[in-house]
């Protein structure tokens, strides 16, 4: 095992004295760990709260990782019906709502600030109430999409105006405090859009580590990247055609690699975990450590793909553009970027070929105080591992017939 040994030492003098690779291992994860402090706005207090807009023109972006329809609405009524009405909507718990109070503005000029809303903001509906919505019984949607929850929203406003309309009285008054008295019973309703089991404030919790983890995903992609630059210097100067002439070094070879990455992310994984301790001032539901096995089994699998990558490719810009479109696009189909958003039929089993959508499933299995999902997640790793170490044997492979 001496030449083992003498590789090793080699390969991590090179990595060493990159001082990308070092940045990489110590600055990005403090990065990564500062990222789990973020709250947003105290979401957590005011998460069932109708929210009300200074501005027609304010931009709506819900960063809330729930799948809550977003709602503006156009209240040009403004009264105590229409307040009680969005009351009522909102204890379905089933939306978030913006409202701007439109008196003043024609039907015509909310169309078209609709419309204009609808273009910059992140919303799946926008409703307008007109002052007369209770004696005609007219609310108008302008649907954004085609989002599988359009019809159970025209239910609820067609109840909740039903509802309305039988306390008017002889006199043709509305008594919206006995309204307001009634015991609002609360639905659940089964919807088929991925939801999540989590109450809001894991949600929260899960939302930051998912943040951090995309992070450090595109960290250990990179330092794999560090990695493969070593393979093509050993490239440029014929080691690796040396050492791959001498019978039985294939194996080897491989090995190095798959060692270097094992130190490289335990490494990362030590220095992340003492910036955790260190900084991290909020509850984020897991422990250090579970939050330290969801990386280190990331970690692997991501630098691996980048080192295995390099054993095609000889060019490492090439590689970086390979690698970070591989980020991009697992996170995307994992559901990291659009979370609570329905996928097209067959993209969910699609899904859980990439390792995030597991990160995802596992660190909410642990949110949810169930352990058993770590195991299914170690078995997934492992499975991983042995896939991206097959192609990698392949690539060596490749390099021995050139």
């Amino acid at each position: 095992m001496s030449s083992y040994w003498i590789l090793l030492k080699s390969n991590f003098k090179l990595l060493i004295r990159n001082k990308g690779y070092l940045s990489l291992v110590i600055l990005l994860p403090l990065i990564s760990v500062f990222l789990l402090n973020i709250r947003i706005d105290d979401a957590s207090q005011d998460y069932d709260k109708v929210y009300d807009l200074s501005s027609d023109a304010m931009n709506i972006t819900n960063f809330e990782v729930d799948s809550k329809m977003v709602i503006k609405v156009y209240d040009s009524a403004n009264n105590a019906e229409s307040n009680y009405f969005l009351d009522r909507l909102n204890e379905s718990g089933m939306y978030r709502i913006y409202r701007f109070i439109s008196t003043g503005m024609s039907e015509e000029q909310i169309k078209a600030s609709a419309t204009t809303t609808a273009n910059r903001s992140s919303l799946q509906a926008i409703l307008y109430i007109p002052e007369d919505f209770i004696v005609k019984s007219r609310i108008v949607i302008y649907p954004i999409g085609d989002d599988s929850r359009f019809s159970l929203l025209e239910q609820h406003l067609s109840q909740n105006i039903n509802i309305i309309r039988s306390y008017i009285d002889e006199e043709g008054n509305i008594d919206v405090n006995a309204l307001y008295q009634q015991v609002i019973h609360k639905q659940i309703i089964e919807v088929d859009m991925n939801d999540s089991t989590l109450s809001a404030e894991q949600q929260q919790q899960q939302s930051n580590i998912t943040l951090s983890l995309t992070t450090l995903i595109l960290c250990f992609i990179f330092t794999g990247v560090c990695i493969v630059s070593v393979i093509n210097y050993e490239k440029d100067f014929q080691v690796m055609t040396r050492i791959l002439m001498i019978p039985n070094t294939n194996q080897k070879y491989v090995l190095v690699k798959v060692s270097i990455t094992l130190v490289t992310v335990i490494l990362q994984s030590l220095i992340t975990m003492i910036y955790f301790i260190l900084f991290v001032d909020i509850d984020l539901g897991i422990s250090v450590f579970q939050y330290i096995g969801l990386i280190f089994g990331l970690g692997i699998i991501f630098n691996l793909i980048s080192v295995a990558i390099g054993m095609f490719i000889s060019n490492t810009l090439t590689i970086s553009y390979i690698t970070f479109f591989i980020w991009a696009m697992t996170n995307m189909l994992a559901g990291i970027y659009f979370p609570g958003v329905a996928l097209p039929k067959g993209w969910d089993k699609v899904s859980l070929l990439v390792p995030q959508k597991w990160m995802l499933m596992t660190s909410e299995a642990l949110l949810n105080n169930n352990g058993s999902a770590v195991i299914t997640y170690v078995i997934v790793v492992l499975a991983y591992i042995i896939f991206i170490v097959t192609l990698g044997f392949l690539g060596i492979k490749l390099n021995q017939q050139e």
